[in-house]
């Protein structure tokens, strides 16, 4: 088995990752803008009504996040 030096090319396995999948931040999935937290937010007041969602803009990463609130504390 031959060593490694710099003459030599390296070679790497591919990373495994998914560029699809969204981001998250502090474990809360990322959205680029508020319009599109909002489309994901009805879609999941539909499949779930008791929760209550809210958005908001993170300082940190500066996308949108979703949070859950107390129905009582929304006013629209």
């Amino acid at each position: 088995m031959t060593r490694y030096n710099k003459d030599m090319a390296r070679i790497r396995k591919p990373l495994a990752r998914n560029f699809n999948a969204p981001k998250k931040c502090g474990g809360k999935y990322c959205y680029s803008s508020r319009i599109e937290a909002d489309q994901v937010m009805e879609e999941k007041a539909i499949t779930n009504p008791e929760v209550a969602l809210a958005t908001y803009h993170c300082v940190s990463c500066g996308s949108y996040h979703l949070t859950q609130t107390n129905k009582d504390s929304l006013k629209i």
